[in-house]
């Protein structure tokens, strides 16, 4: 092979391994041992990736990854594990592909650009599936991983085919990873603190008291956000911590950029973001004139989301998960100063032929209205009087009905009752 035949076929053999190994691995031994290759008599180091043993353990563990590729979180935790060990594989099949013909120097110069390719290679693709596990559905993994190792197998058959074909394919692409670096930086290490911020929330956070907003700044980010609203004199109403999601319309602020999110007591006072970029600490300023505000939910973080529909500008910031409620409470605070009703405010219409509440629920019985004890004289207890006997008893009829029979009449005793003796007073 040529000089640029052989850069092809090494650049590669290095990029394909940093987005999969052990695929990578596998058909590069099958095709040494099937001789795909016209040139494989030429390069006897690839021959030991065509030994049966190689071949096998590098198919067991492409299946093994082939399943947790499209695990949600199980392909990124995957990915770290072999942040070392797709370079190295890299540097392998690339000082392999040299032959045994080139010298040290060589040997040692393509071991550090392939080192660095597949490097670059797996942080691209350690980072886009960071990005896809935030999704809370599966589609998009299981998608992600079947695309890679479509593009594994179709970047080999063009290496083996055309060398020069895949030597112009893969620089364009190596020019676009280096390219996207940074922001695939950011990206990790943004998800990286969610994730470590989220691992160390304890488990009985649910039973804690809901805390004050925070509203204390380091002392530099205080100094720069003083600096950036001058003449302002009003205390900060919070502070939080937090990284930056979706921006649209903002000039000068980034995505995935940790900082400050820092309010004021003032109305009318911008919100300030304080964060650090490319090594410069700097402050952006949001006007929140005509802007809504409102939260959303996530497995790893909860967001704050601003929108402003006549300047089509849309800001996301998202706060770790170590204070539920966060993001639903800086909404609230900012619905209040601009003047907006609640989240969930409006009255949500009943169906016609749902049960009215009112007419099912049991209807309240009426007290009664007893006066006052303190108010009422208390009754004064009547003796009942003593019931009179009178004096003369009256006459008897006579026995035997009527004639000359009838007994003489004799004068009635007189008897007196002292009310003492009367029996009636005794049975009451």
């Amino acid at each position: 092979m040529g000089l640029l035949e052989t850069t092809g076929f090494v650049l590669a053999l290095a990029m394909l391994a940093g987005l999969n190994l052990y695929l990578t691995l596998f058909l590069t031994g099958l095709a040494v041992r099937l001789e795909w290759f016209h040139w494989t008599s030429q390069i006897e180091a690839l021959h030991a990736f065509g030994h049966p043993v190689v071949l096998g353990v590098a198919l067991v563990l492409f299946l093994v990854e082939f399943g947790v590729d499209k695990v949600p979180w199980a392909d990124s935790l995957w990915d770290s594990i072999h942040t070392f060990l797709r370079p190295a594989g890299g540097v392998l099949l690339a000082v392999a592909a040299l032959g045994a013909d080139a010298g040290p120097f060589l040997q040692a110069l393509v071991a550090l650009g392939a080192g660095a390719a597949a490097l670059l290679t797996h942080l691209a693709r350690a980072g886009l599936r960071l990005g896809i596990n935030t999704s809370p559905e599966p589609f998009s993994n299981i998608a992600a991983s079947v695309v890679e190792d479509l593009a594994v197998i179709g970047g080999f058959i063009l290496v083996v085919n055309n060398p020069l074909a895949a030597l112009v394919v893969f620089g364009v692409v190596l020019a676009l990873v280096v390219y996207f670096t940074p922001t695939t930086l950011r990206l990790i290490r943004a998800m990286l603190w969610l994730i470590w911020k989220k691992l160390r929330v304890p488990a009985n956070r649910a039973h804690e008291l809901e805390p004050p907003l925070p509203n204390k700044l380091p002392a530099e980010e205080q100094i720069l956000v003083g600096d950036a609203l001058t003449g302002v004199e009003s205390p900060i109403a919070w502070a939080v911590h937090g990284v930056t999601g979706k921006v649209r319309g903002q000039s000068g602020l980034a995505r995935n950029q940790i900082g400050y999110l820092v309010a004021h007591d003032k109305a009318g006072t911008p919100l300030c973001f304080a964060t650090k970029r490319n090594f410069q600490r700097g402050v952006h300023t949001i006007d929140l004139e005509g802007c809504e505000a409102t939260h959303e939910s996530h497995f790893l973080y909860e967001s704050l989301v601003l929108f402003d529909r006549n300047r089509k500008r849309h800001l996301v910031f998202r706060f770790h998960r170590g204070q539920d409620g966060l993001a639903e409470r800086l909404a609230a605070y900012l619905r209040s100063r601009l003047g907006l009703p609640a989240e969930g405010g409006k009255a949500v219409p009943e169906p016609e032929d749902a049960p009215v509440e009112a007419e099912t629920a049991p209807k309240p019985v009426p007290v009664p209205d007893f006066p006052d004890p303190d108010s009422v004289e208390p009754a004064k207890e009547k003796m009942p009087e003593p019931e009179v006997i009178p004096e003369k008893l009256p006459e008897l009829p006579p026995l035997g009905g009527s004639g000359d029979m009838a007994a003489p009449e004799e004068p009635a005793e007189e008897i007196k009752i002292s009310p003492d003796e009367n029996p009636k007073r005794e049975s009451e």
